[in-house]
């Protein structure tokens, strides 16, 4: 690949992929600040698809097979995000065929310190991403299988209820789902479905939040979440809004959890 990336042509940073060139990688480099930068950028690209985070905490994404997608990186403010001590990036690259690869830096104070997963042989082996220390992932999922609760029950209307929070919130008004697959075991759910107006009819995504992407074509009308229940409470652990790939994938090495909660066996 072209190391004369736009927004990122001065890199000392390398494209890295994982050996056997497989679909999906799974990157982290941890490194350790004795004191707070004033200002830290995150430089990153990727053939094809990438999300990263920084300390457990989500920062971007970005996706697509056009040429235009690898050859021009993006630039994520992440002062914020760090923390005196260690620090840890994690990202999710997935490849759609022909070349593969990751690039990306952070820049401290203007100055590129810090290559991103250089050198290769540290992702020889995927890592597992750091988790949020606001739920307890940790907790054993336990014996009762995933399954789809039924219409009526408190289970489905606590997990829907729960939902449409963030998703009302993002989208910029309320809405009901119209559900395309939502199971759990009680202790994690996973809801994908469709945003619909409260009285059934069809979302107009052009006087929503999201007007400028959809009409773009760059996004899904279709909603994804994650959700644990924490001491009887449905919390929303992850969503997403108008993926265009199998976004739950990242969930799966993200919290650990098997693939038997997105579908059936």
């Amino acid at each position: 690949l072209a190391t004369n990336i736009t927004n990122m042509n001065d890199t000392a940073a390398s494209w890295i992929w994982m050996q056997g060139d497989p679909e999906m990688v799974l990157f982290r480099r941890s490194f350790t600040l004795p004191d707070l930068p004033a200002n830290a950028t995150l430089r990153i690209t990727a053939d094809n698809n990438y999300s990263v985070y920084i300390n457990a905490e989500y920062i971007g994404t970005d996706w697509g097979d056009a040429v235009t997608v690898w050859n021009t990186a993006e630039s994520f403010e992440i002062t914020s995000y760090l923390q005196k001590g260690e620090n840890v990036v994690a990202i999710v690259a997935n490849d759609l065929g022909g070349g593969s690869g990751l690039l990306a830096d952070i820049r401290f104070d203007g100055v590129t310190a810090l290559p991103v997963g250089d050198p290769p042989p540290a992702v020889h082996t995927p890592p597992v991403i750091a988790t949020p220390p606001t739920l307890d992932f940790g907790s054993d999922l336990g014996p009762k299988p995933f399954t789809t609760p039924a219409r009526g029950t408190p289970e489905r209307s606590a997990i829907m209820d729960a939902a449409r929070i963030p998703v009302s919130a993002d989208i910029g008004q309320s809405v009901i789902f119209v559900v395309d697959r939502l199971r759990s075991n009680g202790l994690w759910a996973y809801l994908q479905a469709t945003p619909h107006q409260p009285d059934g009819a069809p979302l107009n995504w052009s006087q929503t939040n999201f007007a400028e992407d959809w009409q773009g074509d760059m996004m899904s009308d279709v909603v994804m979440v994650l959700l644990n229940n924490s001491g009887g409470t449905w919390q929303v652990a992850d969503y997403v809004i108008g993926p265009t790939d199998v976004y739950w994938y990242v969930w799966v090495d993200h919290f650990g959890l098997p693939e038997s909660l997105f579908f059936a066996q």
